[in-house]
């Protein structure tokens, strides 16, 4: 295993994560409960001005200039090219959210925090914020009252096309969707590597596998497994890339086309990782009955996605996730039962539901008839 790969496979325990999930949901509640709830929603509504501050220092690779040296809000605007005082007031705004550090002498300098923001280390966010940044991601929340009284993706009516359809025709936006795509992987697949036990896998499909990050990682952790990445024509060339630096080239393959009409066939496993989320129920059917059709009797289906908990008013990444979906796409975070019900449709039975230290969980899920096993639900 390359030493990026087992720099960037560390994920904490899925029960670590819980607890500490937990504390952070109770200190929330304390706080929320002694502040004047006036003060706690101008707080909530300001987080848009948090992101863009965080959207412009990423783009400027404001981090990247301080990781040679502690700068000066003046230093860094001669060299950026911006105006110093302006600069200083959303350096020092960020400070307060411990992303940046004033000295006594005026220079800023990285925290551990803000060292994600550099476009040269491993797991960096930087690609993740400038993506969220972007006005085809911010300018659908500005419309959101059309989502809500249509059901239909804000995004579609401003730049008139569905987003996937809009990426492709705009290689700059597909750019820096990959960026920010590629950016999380490593988070992700190292939850799910540290959750699930690959060891009776010989072949494993990675359907819509994109660049293949996810599958190279996976690969790279497991030596015993030999991967397919299957995805549209388009991404093959990258993800040879990064199946090649991560040395797993001679165990892997690459197959083009699109798992609404057809997916690999012979695979011990297939993973469906961030894709049910991306679609309707009618959609979601047509990838679950290809591979239905396609899987053998004794093959497993992994979707890793989030599994949003019966506990309504517990706060949950995927329920902002959830917000996403409807906006930008046509798909949305599920429940436990959503996803039975969606997977029994098609032929599936869900035999565990394995929690992770990241938002997502690993749905197992093996062909009707198959026994079903364990049931895992998610809280």
């Amino acid at each position: 295993m390359s030493v990026e790969v087992r720099q960037r496979l560390k994920s904490p325990p899925a029960w670590l994560a819980r607890i500490v999930n937990g504390m952070h949901r109770w200190l929330s509640s304390v706080r929320r409960a002694i502040i004047p709830p006036q003060l706690y929603l101008f707080e909530l509504s300001t987080a848009l001005w948090t992101a863009q501050c965080l959207n412009v220092v990423a783009r400027l690779d404001v981090a990247d200039r301080l990781a040679q040296a502690p700068k000066s809000a003046e230093q860094l605007a001669e060299e950026l090219g911006l105006h110093a005082p302006s600069l200083y007031r959303v350096l020092r705004l960020l400070c307060a959210y411990g992303v940046f550090r004033e000295g006594r002498d005026g220079k800023f300098s990285l925290t551990p925090v803000g060292r994600r923001l550099r476009s040269d280390v491993p797991d960096s966010a930087r690609a993740m914020l400038v993506y969220n940044g972007q006005p085809w991601q911010t300018e659908p929340y500005a419309q959101i009252e059309y989502t809500l009284r249509t059901g239909k993706p804000a995004f579609d009516r401003i730049f008139g096309a569905p987003f996937f359809d809009y990426a492709a025709g705009r290689p700059d936006v597909a750019k820096i969707f990959d960026e920010a795509m590629t950016s999380v992987a490593s988070l992700h697949v190292a939850a799910v590597s540290g959750a699930y036990d690959f060891r009776g896998i010989g072949v494993l499909a990675d359907i819509g596998g994109g660049n293949g990050i996810f599958l190279s990682h996976l690969l790279a952790e497991h030596p015993q497994l030999r991967g397919i990445l299957f995805d549209l024509p388009h991404v093959g060339a990258a993800a040879a890339e990064a199946l090649a630096r991560a040395g797993v080239a001679d165990r892997s393959s690459i197959e083009a086309g699109s798992f609404f009409d057809r997916v690999p066939s012979g695979a011990d496993a297939y993973v469906l990782s961030h894709i049910l989320h991306d679609w309707d129920d009618a959609r979601c059917r047509e990838i679950l009955r290809v591979c239905h059709r396609t899987m053998r009797a004794d093959a497993r289906l992994l979707v890793v996605d989030v599994v949003l908990g019966r506990a309504d008013n517990r706060f949950a990444q995927g329920k902002l996730a959830d917000i996403q979906m409807l906006l930008v796409l046509s798909g949305r975070e599920r429940t436990e039962l959503e996803f039975r019900e969606l997977l029994e449709s098609e032929g599936f039975s869900i035999r565990r539901i394995i929690p992770t230290s990241a938002p997502e969980s690993i749905i197992e899920a093996v062909p009707r008839g198959v026994r079903a096993g364990l049931r895992t639900s998610v809280v």
